[in-house]
């Protein structure tokens, strides 16, 4: 069987009711590098930014009408992170091998039955824990040409030009971040694996059947540049992730960014007029009322095995 290649994040993708309110609530708290701003996509049916910062990648992205993929989400959850994009230079062979699998798998105007021309695939949320992109890198040598949308030019991701560096996040900024991971709710830890590490090729770092958050968690480092996500399966029926797998489905629930110093990034967190919970791991926390429908945690300390630490 033939390697995925998958690489790095692409982006998460946040749905917000107001493209211009999510980037003053990025630029207020953690002061990003935009790679692009106010992008306009009929095909999506939204305007979107993507910004930077530390090794997070966020597209906020607002609909525009109520008919397009992002309004029809939009309209079933509100505002809140959406789905995981990834790079990778074979996306003909991950369409292949998930349609091998009946998953179902579509260009973002309708099912590929047939290998994908275009250099950009999404799953069917159902088949995956939620919707994964799978996106060519638009710079050649490292996964393709710029086509997924010539508006935008050549290679806007700073990253693959060579001209990137999170070292102000880690050393300047108030927050002090160091690196992130993603959150993904399920239902059942073993399926998520199979997706995970069986068919994607993730690495499992780490295996825990009662956090101290109360859920049953798996740790994947997923990509060559890797993206660490944990499938978390929620054990109390009282837990908010219970409820928001219960509410919503399974899919990407969260973000957590590991810094230096929590005490200080709580403190910067309430000079941005925030109000942070801290939960029972000693984590702060910004609930969807503090941050535009997205959860997103903060913590000083590294996931287990975490090859990046």
């Amino acid at each position: 069987m033939s390697s995925l290649h998958i690489g790095s994040l692409f982006h998460i993708a946040h749905v917000v009711d107001d493209l211009d309110a999510a980037e003053r609530f990025y630029d207020r708290v953690f002061a990003p590098e935009y790679m692009f701003r106010g992008n306009h996509s009929t095909i999506e049916g939204r305007d979107a930014s993507i910004l930077i910062f530390s090794d997070y990648v966020c597209e906020p992205m607002a609909p525009i009408d109520t008919d397009g993929n992002v309004g029809r989400f939009h309209g079933r959850f509100g505002q809140r992170l959406h789905s995981i994009a990834l790079y990778s230079n074979h996306v003909v062979e991950i369409w292949r091998r998930l349609t091998d699998t009946g998953m179902r798998v579509t260009d973002g105007k309708g099912p590929l039955t047939e290998p994908p021309e275009r250099t950009a695939i999404y799953t069917h949320p159902r088949d995956t824990f939620g919707i994964l992109e799978f996106m060519e890198a638009r710079v050649p040598g490292t996964g393709g040409q710029a086509s997924a949308d010539d508006a935008l030019g050549e290679c806007y991701d700073p990253r693959l030009r060579g001209a990137y560096s999170p070292d102000f996040w880690r050393d300047e900024h108030p927050l002090r971040v160091q690196r992130s991971h993603l959150t993904v709710l399920v239902r059942d830890v073993g399926a998520a694996r199979a997706l995970y590490v069986d068919l994607l090729e993730g690495r499992p770092l780490f295996e825990d059947e009662r956090t101290e958050r109360g859920t049953h968690s798996l740790f994947v480092a997923l990509g060559t540049d890797p993206v660490v996500v944990e499938l978390a399966r929620p054990l109390a029926d009282d837990s908010d992730e219970a409820r928001e797998l219960e509410k919503n489905g399974e899919m990407i629930y969260s973000a957590t960014f590991r810094v230096e110093d929590l005490d200080a990034a709580v403190a910067h967190l309430k000079s941005c007029d925030l109000e942070p919970s801290r939960l029972a791991d000693g984590s702060a926390l910004l609930g969807p009322s503090q941050a535009l429908g997205a959860v997103y945690a903060f913590s000083d300390r590294d996931v287990p095995g975490d090859p990046r630490a």
